[in-house]
């Protein structure tokens, strides 16, 4: 064999080797979500609703919220309330790990026009807060949510409205999903993919960085400078004017003032 092509082979072995190790490294840090299969129950509800504490004090930084679920944020609380029909609160199941928190209800059927289970989790003197919403998931608040800092990723027809105030702000946002947000920020990341929309118009952000792609849009208005990267049908729109900043358009993407 050839001095260059034993070469070759011995960097992509030793770029194999190193792949490897990488993902093992990895895979011993990364926390892995699992949910238990539902199980198909003959508790039937009655049709009368009752809200109960399953959690008397909150303490993650980090919700899950998916398939059809409505979680309310109340920023004046520290527990966590579920309203349901009164006789499947008791097959709610909790929990807290790994600094996260879940909820099954581990049987019913998840039809959004017969599934109204709605949870309120208390975020009192929640400096950092990180929120996994998809599958039909809803998100909203009661009150202004405050952090130091704040991440969203929602996904899948999920739908998120919030007023928050927050010194920095990163959003991940696809497939069909739809995110409104109102009150201040000043440092903000959003990421849009898939067709997903957001609505900034009524958010106050000093800065903005905003990437879309595959028919995305965003649309804002009060901010200082913004630095986008817009691709493959997206579109970014502002109400009254064009911030400083730089924006890079292309395949058959926009930005534009909107009135």
């Amino acid at each position: 064999m050839k001095t260059s092509n034993k070469l070759i082979l011995s960097l992509l072995i030793f770029s194999f080797l190193g792949g490897i190790g990488t993902l093992f490294a990895f895979k011993k840090n990364m926390v892995v979500v699992k949910y238990d299969n539902i199980i198909q129950k003959n508790t039937e509800g009655n049709g009368v609703l009752k809200t109960k504490v399953i959690l008397d004090t909150f303490q993650s930084e980090i919700i899950y919220i998916n398939r059809n679920q409505v979680v309310t944020l109340d920023p004046e609380a520290n527990n966590v309330t579920a309203t349901w029909d009164e006789n499947l609160l008791d097959q709610l199941s909790i929990s807290e790990k790994d600094n996260s928190f879940y909820i099954s209800d581990n049987h019913y059927n998840h039809d959004p026009v017969t599934y109204n289970l709605a949870v309120t989790i208390g975020i009192k003197d929640r400096k950092n807060l990180k929120i996994y919403c998809d599958d039909n998931g809803q998100l909203r608040n009661e009150g202004v949510v405050k952090t130091d800092v704040l991440i969203i990723d929602n996904e899948d027809n999920s739908l998120v409205n919030l007023t928050v105030e927050t010194s920095v702000l990163d959003i991940r946002s696809e497939n069909n999903a739809m995110l409104t947000l109102k009150g201040s920020a000043e440092t903000v990341h959003v990421q849009g993919e898939e067709s997903s929309q957001s609505d900034f118009s009524d958010l106050n952000m000093n800065t903005m960085t905003v990437v879309l792609y595959n028919n995305s849009k965003l649309t804002a208005d009060r901010c200082n400078t913004v630095v986008g990267k817009l691709r493959n049908n997206s579109s970014l729109d502002f109400v009254s004017k064009i911030p400083p900043g730089m924006i890079d358009a292309r395949n058959n993407s926009s930005y534009q003032v909107v009135n």
